[in-house]
């Protein structure tokens, strides 16, 4: 087993494939690259706006909300630059289960919080384009995702009442395992092995868990959005990385499978 240091309290990798550039472990913090640290323990979160009087402006507007701040999640992983922006990840995912839980607190979740977070991110799965989902996927096999990863485990360790880091680290997996099903279903329709319509959408084989969070919304180059309106091509190969027996235990009670393609 790789050893590891001790700096500033935290526990370094060295010697297990994570390069030193790309980024190191601090103090409740987690550092990618040149980047700035980001502080686990006080994750800031994109602005929330006034929830509203009536309960059902309440609701409307925590609908928006999650799913808006599920978009902001996506963009983070699929840039086209390749770089990961962990501040950006992790504000918009706070900012998203903050909205979750004022749907759970209105009773407007179908199920556990799980199934809302599916419900939440799968429709903006969906919205990606043939670039983007294939840039969230590698981001997801990126040694800087693994860092944060760890790095989020290692702050849920030293701090269990973080319930940001946990959400964060739960809504991840859920993503990852996301992002993996909409890359086989296109690669499945691209291979000629089924049609579009013979495969349901994400939204609707994991929408349940909120009612009326929307369709997706397909971009302007049709051509690479074969998931969504049948044309363009998937032809990337997809493996799946390993992942902690309790998560993808946790992912088998949700419906969703994370496994090699």
């Amino acid at each position: 087993m790789s050893q590891l240091h001790g700096i500033n309290g935290a526990q370094q990798p060295q010697a297990t494939g994570i390069s030193p550039s790309v980024g190191r472990l601090g103090f409740h913090s987690v550092q990618l690259g040149t980047n700035p640290p980001v502080r686990l323990d006080d994750i800031k979160g994109n602005k929330i706006p006034f929830a509203g009087f009536r309960t059902a402006t309440k609701v409307v507007n925590a609908k928006t909300g999650a799913r808006e701040n599920a978009a902001l999640v996506l963009r983070s992983l699929a840039s086209p630059d390749g770089k990961l922006d962990a501040k950006a990840l992790l504000n918009a995912a706070k900012s998203m289960q903050t909205h979750l839980n004022r749907l759970g607190t209105l009773g407007a979740i179908r199920g556990t919080m799980d199934d809302a977070v599916l419900a939440a991110f799968a429709p903006e799965v969906e919205s990606l384009s043939n670039t983007e989902l294939l840039n969230a996927y590698q981001q997801f096999l990126s040694p800087e995702m693994s860092l944060l990863k760890r790095a989020l485990q290692a702050e849920i360790s030293a701090n269990p009442r973080n319930e940001d880091v946990m959400a964060a680290a739960a809504n991840l997996f859920s993503l990852e395992a996301l992002v993996t099903k909409e890359a086989s279903n296109r690669i499945i329709i691209a291979q000629g092995l089924a049609q579009p319509e013979q495969i349901p959408p994400l939204s609707a084989q994991y929408g349940a868990g909120i009612e009326g969070m929307g369709a997706a919304r397909p971009h302007e180059a049709t051509a690479d959005m074969s998931a969504v309106t049948g044309q363009g091509s998937f032809t990337v190969p997809v493996t799946c990385s390993c992942v902690l027996v309790t998560n993808a235990l946790s992912a088998s009670r949700s419906g969703v499978n994370h496994c090699p393609l």
